[in-house]
């Protein structure tokens, strides 16, 4: 009788994790959305589009060193459908990690079928906190990541059909095809895709299939390769060649041990204790790999280790083309879902050792969760570490009103070129994205009544103003709206002498997370001409 309520205490704080995690994620998601196009979407999402309505083989053209052909699909939807405000794209997000995590709880059904510890539902609860962990936000929040999870999700999906194969006698071909042809596919999501088939062969080799299907799996690899460099030209990170391992091991040895440990960055704070973290998952693979021959009968065991070696290599090559950066790099936000996903693996490999001598699988839960849920509480905050929407919004604001401030420019993207600049114009004049004729508002009011712009009168003060340095007289302002002003303000319009439209401001710095007080209705914007204004106008969100 007390088991039972033990099992069912477990499985309903299974239940709560899920919960928990995947709703916090999904509300991190909404206070920190923001439609404007930021850091590498301008290149890789506006360009694209432009490109691919005048020639095809923009679909073709890498970004970085990277063929992202699968996202290109989800980007042009977005564009296409969704006038290119990552509506689709930030969803999809979710989407892929949820799949993931649904993929990581097939894996450890089939390694740990006992019904200890509050059953499967309690797995389940463990691989959605690995998988909906906000640490990993910025593949979370950025509409420009869905690349970032795909080239995990489709070669754990591979090896895990592989394996499958093994057991579905009546249809191992189908399993089969499906292996090889996710191994295919990866190589155009990311460019460490193209490690997949190399790591199938090595997995088709292990679960001893014959040497037909290895040559062939092989073929396949060669194939895949020469079709991803058919116009591929060298770039930055890809030029530094294996060279530079004579020239900086250490350093690619550290960025490769913290890439690979960097949860524990986050957790505690210290690129030192994500190397350590690191070590530990090589010595652990290290050990599986060396108890491989009892695993040759668990081929699902194999499939993950052989996505534990892929991880690995991901984590080299990242490091190769990183080796001139600061080894912090290794511990952003956006390398954190591969290494969390290659934990998840290396606790699904152990619990399965465990079963049967240690009840484990609810007190390792317990325990991740008490790592993880002071980080997830961020997510009901708003994320500072970059921009934020607010920042972002003000920023598009002075692009949309052709103000074009190097300032803003570079809150968009913080690598600011001349290139982006060429592709910032081209989207404006192709009315796409944020310069969509559905988001003219309120800036097509420039220059006409201010009584017939919309909203209701108001009032408020201009504390601080600057000139802008633009083609033309221009005024960045920070101001409060006068505290009767409703609270679901959104835009501040401003007239001039004429009663004419003259500048625009975004209201909502209000909210603690952009550091203004509680109870303020702070304002940024922007004022053709001097800060001097006659009249304003509320307009609600």
């Amino acid at each position: 009788m007390v088991s039972n309520w033990f099992r069912l205490g477990w499985q309903g704080l299974a239940c709560a994790l899920i919960f928990a995690f995947i709703s916090s994620a999904i509300y991190g998601q909404y206070i920190n959305y923001s439609p404007a196009p930021f850091m590498d979407y301008w290149n890789g999402v506006l360009r694209f589009y432009l490109e691919s309505m005048q020639d095809p083989l923009a679909w073709w053209v890498q970004h970085n060193e990277h063929r992202i052909f699968l996202s290109k699909l989800l980007f042009w939807l977005d564009m296409r459908y969704f006038g290119g405000r990552s509506l689709l794209l930030v969803p999809v997000n979710t989407v892929l990690l949820l799949l993931t995590a649904g993929l990581l709880v097939a894996y450890a059904r089939k390694l740990i079928p006992s019904e200890e510890g509050g059953s499967r539902l309690v797995l389940a609860g463990l691989m959605t906190m690995f998988c909906m962990a906000w640490m990993q936000n910025q593949n979370i929040v950025w509409g420009f990541q869905s690349q970032f999870i795909l080239v995990y999700l489709l070669p754990l999906l591979s090896f895990y059909a592989l394996a499958r194969s093994r057991y579905d006698i009546n249809r191992s071909g189908f399993w089969r095809f499906l292996s090889v042809f996710m191994g295919v596919i990866s190589a155009y999501s990311m460019a460490n895709g193209l490690l997949v088939l190399p790591v199938l062969v090595v997995l088709y080799w292990l679960m001893g299939e014959p040497v037909k299907r290895i040559f062939t799996v092989f073929m396949m690899f060669v194939v895949a390769t020469l079709v991803f460099f058919i116009g591929y030209q060298s770039t930055a990170g890809s030029s530094l060649g294996p060279g530079v391992l004579f020239d900086r091991p250490w350093k690619i040895l550290e960025f490769t041990l913290a890439y690979l440990g960097n949860p524990a960055y986050w957790i505690f704070g210290s690129v030192s204790a994500a190397i350590a973290a690191g070590m530990l998952a090589v010595a652990m693979a290290l050990f599986f790999f060396w108890r491989r021959k009892s695993l040759v009968a668990e081929p699902y065991a194999l499939a993950l280790l052989a996505f534990i070696a892929y991880v690995f290599g991901s984590a080299c090559v990242t490091a190769l083309g990183r080796a001139f950066f600061d080894i912090s790099l290794a511990a952003s936000s956006r390398y954190t879902t591969p290494s969390l996903l290659m934990w998840a693996a290396l606790i699904i490999l152990l619990l399965s050792r465990l079963q049967g001598r240690v009840n484990a699988i609810p007190w390792v839960m317990l325990v991740v969760a008490l790592l993880l849920i002071p980080l997830q509480m961020k997510a009901f905050t708003i994320d500072t570490s970059m921009f934020t929407p607010h920042q972002k919004a003000v920023a598009a604001l002075s692009i949309r009103m052709r103000v074009d401030e190097e300032q803003a420019k570079r809150q968009l993207h913080p690598f600011y070129t001349p290139e982006e600049e060429t592709y910032l114009f081209k989207a404006r004049d192709a009315k796409v994205s944020i310069f969509s004729v559905d988001q003219e508002y309120p800036v097509d009011q420039l220059g006409k009544p201010l009584a017939q712009a919309g909203g209701e009168s108001c009032t408020g003060a201009i504390e601080k103003s600057r000139p802008t340095e633009t083609p033309f007289q221009a005024t960045a302002v920070y101001g409060a709206l006068d505290v009767s002003v409703l609270s679901e303000t959104g835009y501040v319009l401003f007239g001039d002498a004429d009663g004419l439209v003259k500048g625009i401001a975004i209201a909502g710095r209000d909210h603690p997370g952009y550091g203004g007080d509680v109870g303020e209705r702070n304002f940024d914007g922007y004022l053709i001409g001097d800060s001097n204004f006659h009249g304003m106008r509320c307009v609600r969100k």
